[in-house]
């Protein structure tokens, strides 16, 4: 799917508020999206990957700036100047006007681009990452530049989330959202929606069912339902043994037997 089609329906998604006109128009993009519907979920989440998984882009809106400047030949406190009077980096670059506006790139090359710039490290690395990115913006067209900007400055203001998205994906897979609570507890077990609507559209309900435990791959934890009273538990569950509560952080320990790797 070319980058500025992808960017036409976030274009749409942006001007929607109507949750279900939301839920319509992704289901459109996620069976247009073929092959590259795994990368293009990340991307529509302004994320690289699972959130377990931590990927980053290690850029914020000074290393934006200066990847602006050397894309334009402006100056960094010209272009400073400007984004301060606008407050959107991603309107700016669109008004900046920088790049090629028949751009042909597809969503598989642009998520490949900002992959490699994420995962720059090391000495001289905020360097390189100014230095790609202005090779980004120079490549695409100024509204395809602006969703990169977003993208890459966590900042796209769909309006919508994962659970939008698993909507969607029943009403593709069954005309409603019979199978909610099938997608729901895949997730439970696999909270990775990219590689789960991939799944899901390759191979229907049955790559759902397919989905397993893995070491490594943190599964979901319960979180309990509030009620208002001790009676209430009490009505709710029977008899109930009761200890106090500490804040802190959960752990998952995931050891594999077969290789006796360790995870935390």
């Amino acid at each position: 799917m070319r980058f500025l089609d992808f960017c036409d329906y976030l274009g749409r998604l942006e001007m929607t508020a109507s949750r279900l006109e939301i839920a319509r128009i992704l289901s459109g993009l996620l069976k247009d999206l073929n092959d590259e519907v795994r990368v293009g979920l990340y991307l529509m989440l302004g994320k690289l990957g699972p959130d377990y998984d931590n990927q980053e882009f290690g850029m914020a809106s000074k290393g934006v700036i200066r990847a602006l400047s050397l894309a334009s030949g402006k100056g960094v406190d010209e272009v400073e100047g400007r984004y301060k009077q606008m407050g959107d980096l991603g309107e700016l670059v669109k008004e900046m006007n920088l790049g090629n506006e028949r751009s042909g790139v597809n969503v598989g090359e642009i998520y490949k681009m900002m992959f490699d710039l994420a995962k720059d490290s090391g000495a001289g690395s905020q360097e390189r990452k100014v230095e790609k990115l202005a090779k980004i913006i120079s490549l695409v067209s100024g509204e395809e530049a602006k969703f990169v900007v977003r993208i890459l400055m966590g900042k796209l203001r769909l309006g919508f989330s994962e659970k939008t998205i698993f909507d969607s994906l029943s009403q593709i897979l069954s005309g409603g959202k019979t199978i909610r609570k099938e997608i729901d507890s895949a997730y439970q077990i696999c909270p990775d929606a990219g590689l789960l609507v991939e799944k899901a559209l390759l191979m229907g309900l049955d790559g759902l069912k397919d989905v397993r435990v893995r070491v490594g791959v943190p599964v979901v934890p319960a979180l309990c339902q509030r009620l208002d009273s001790y009676s209430e538990i009490i009505k709710k569950m029977g008899e109930v043994a009761v200890e106090r509560k500490y804040d802190g952080t959960r752990v998952q320990i995931h050891y594999s037997r077969k290789d006796g790797v360790l995870r935390t």
